[in-house]
Formats: C-alpha cells, sequence, structure tokens
C-alpha cells in the first residue's frame, strides 16, 4: 500500500513511519522541514514550509470526525489517541519522577489535585501499532477507536508503578 505521512519527525511519527515500512508498505513523509527523519531504507521525503502545514491550522477535532463521517469518497478511520509515553518523548512525562527516583528521595510530592487526575494512556511503541492498523487495514474504515491501555490510572498510582 502506497502511504503518505504528513509530519513523522517527532515523537509518534517515526515508530509509525518504521511499522508501516517494516509491513512492506511504501511510505513517503511529507514534513515542514524543521527537523530531517533519520532515514530508514524504503523512506521517501520531502518538506515544505508552506502555511497550509504550519503550527496556525485552527481545527475541533469533534468538527472534523462529524464532518469527514459517511463520505464514502473519503475512507476516514478516527483514532482517539491517549496520553502517549515512552523514548523520545519530547514532553518527558516521567522525567519529575525519574530524577526523583534516581536521586533517592523517599517521597515523591504531587498536588492534590494532579495525584487525583485520571489519564488514558498509551506507549508510544503501541500507539503506532494501532496508528498502522487504523490506516491499513480495510475493516477500520468509517470505524472510531479510543486506543489506550485498559486501566486508566490516577496521576498518583502512575508515579507509584513508575516507581
Amino acid at each position: 500500500m502506497r502511504i503518505l505521512v504528513l509530519g513523522g519527525t517527532r515523537f509518534l511519527g517515526p515508530p509509525v513511519v518504521r511499522q508501516l515500512i517494516e509491513r512492506g508498505h511504501d511510505v513517503t513523509m511529507f514534513h515542514r522541514g524543521t527537523r530531517e527523519p533519520s532515514l530508514l531504507s524504503g523512506l521517501s521525503t520531502g518538506s515544505d514550509r508552506s502555511p497550509e502545514l504550519g503550527a496556525e491550522i485552527d481545527f475541533d477535532n469533534l468538527e472534523v470526525e462529524q464532518e469527514t463521517a459517511g463520505d464514502d469518497a473519503l475512507p476516514v478511520t478516527v483514532l482517539r489517541l491517549p496520553v502517549i509515553y515512552g523514548e523520545s518523548d519530547v514532553q518527558r512525562r516521567l522525567a519529575h519522577y525519574v530524577r526523583r527516583m534516581d536521586a533517592g528521595r523517599p517521597v515523591v510530592v504531587l498536588d492534590t489535585r494532579l495525584a487525583r487526575l485520571r489519564l488514558s494512556r498509551g506507549y508510544v511503541e503501541n500507539v503506532a501499532a494501532a496508528v498502522v492498523l487504523g490506516a491499513t487495514d480495510e475493516r477500520a474504515r468509517g470505524r472510531t477507536y479510543n486506543v489506550a491501555e485498559p486501566v486508566a490510572y490516577t496521576e498518583l498510582e502512575w508515579a507509584a508503578a513508575v516507581g
């Protein structure tokens, strides 16, 4: 299958592109040109700094879902992604906890509201696999998937699990 990946040079993109290539797909990556991807065998690239691909794109995800739903000319699979963690996370979601644990601190202090916050999470390689399946499996067309790990932990539970 020929697949065009828009972006693909930061956190989730590289594992998606790698998994697509590993599955034998013909992948072209089109990105803004601010970061060159590490080239993989079988990857074509292009870059453009045009405003159409810039950060000023403003849309509501739900509006896009509703607008594209039922359009037979545009087969769409909606993937509602969780908070993603793993290697190359530019937001460094675990750094605060790991740094304190590595320093041997017996306690990691959390704000009460943050400690109770319950989030759906997903490991980057697993989320990338879901994106690849959503893009390549015909059975996914026209469907909506909530992608996440089976348990949504509170931040306190998450910090305890990391330690």
